[in-house]
C-alpha cells in the first residue's frame, strides 16, 4: 500500500472537490474580514465569547477563529445561549467529515480488511471523542453547557466538572457534550478554513489520540503504525495547520 498524497487526497472525486476547490474558497473567505451584522454581531457580543475564540486560536494556532464561529463550536444546545447559537449543525457536518476522512484512511491502510462500520463506531463514537480527544484540546474548560445535575455549584460552573472522577463526569454528561464539541470543531474548521486544513487536523491532532492499546474503543492496533506514519508525514502533532498537509519529502509518496 502507498501512503501518499496522491492516494489519500487527490485520487477521488471527494479529494478533487473538497481538498482542492473548496479549500481555496474557504481560505479566501477566512482571510477576509467580514462585517458582522444581525445575529452574528449579537453572538459575538455574548458574555465570554472572546474567551472561546482565544482558546481555539491558542490550541489550533495559527488558525484564527472568528468569535461567532467559536461560540457556535463551543455552545451546546443545553446552554441558555443556544437560542442564538449552538453546535448542533456543525457537529452534524463534523461527523460526516470525520467519517469521510476515516474511510479514506481505512481504504488505503496496509492490508486492513476488517468491517469499516465497526471501526468507525469504535473510533468515532461521540463518547470516545469526548473522553479521549476533547481533553487534549481542553474543551471542557471553556464549553458552554448545562450539566445534567441538581448540584448547584456544578450547574453554575460547568467547567468544574472536568475535575470530577471518570464515572461522575460520564454520568453528568461531560463526555457526550465534549464529543459533540469535537465534532463541531472539525465541522467548523472544514467550513471556515477548508478541507485541506481539516484533513491535516484529523491526521495530526485527532486520530493519534484514538490509539488506545488494550481498550475496546479507539482504532484497532493493526492500524496504529499507519496512523503514526501519516501523522509524521504531515509534520507531526505540533505542525503548522495552515501549511500544506504533506511534507515535500514525503517518504510514502510514489
Amino acid at each position: 500500500m502507498i501512503l501518499s498524497r496522491g492516494v489519500l487526497i487527490h485520487n477521488t472525486g471527494l479529494g478533487r472537490d473538497v481538498f482542492r476547490g473548496r479549500a481555496a474558497q474557504h481560505r479566501a473567505y477566512s482571510t477576509t474580514q467580514q462585517p458582522r451584522t444581525g445575529i452574528a454581531a449579537s453572538i459575538a457580543e455574548l458574555p465570554g465569547v472572546p474567551k472561546l475564540a482565544e482558546h481555539l486560536n491558542h490550541v489550533f494556532a495559527p488558525l484564527q477563529f472568528p468569535p461567532e464561529l467559536a461560540a457556535r463550536i463551543l455552545t451546546h444546545q443545553s446552554h441558555k445561549h443556544s437560542a442564538l447559537t449552538s453546535n448542533t449543525r456543525l457537529s452534524f457536518i463534523g461527523r460526516r467529515v470525520l467519517q469521510s476522512y476515516l474511510l479514506l484512511f481505512l481504504d488505503h491502510s496496509s492490508g486492513y480488511t476488517h468491517d469499516y462500520e465497526h471501526v468507525m463506531e469504535r473510533a468515532l463514537n461521540t463518547y470516545v471523542l469526548g473522553e479521549h480527544v476533547g481533553p487534549q484540546w481542553q474543551l471542557g474548560k471553556v464549553m458552554k453547557w448545562a450539566p445534567a445535575t441538581s448540584n448547584p455549584s456544578l450547574a453554575n460552573d460547568p467547567t468544574s466538572v472536568v475535575h470530577l472522577g471518570k464515572e461522575a463526569t460520564r454520568s453528568i454528561g461531560l463526555y457526550k457534550v465534549e464529543g459533540i464539541a469535537v465534532e463541531a470543531l472539525v465541522g467548523g474548521v472544514f467550513h471556515q478554513f477548508g478541507g485541506q486544513i481539516a484533513h491535516k487536523l484529523f491526521h495530526t491532532r485527532l486520530l493519534p489520540h484514538l490509539l488506545l492499546p488494550g481498550k475496546s474503543e479507539g482504532l484497532p492496533e493493526a492500524l496504529h503504525a499507519d496512523v503514526l506514519k501519516i501523522c509524521k508525514q504531515m509534520g507531526g502533532p505540533q505542525s503548522d495547520l495552515s501549511s500544506p498537509g504533506w511534507s515535500s519529502k514525503d517518504p510514502g509518496q510514489s
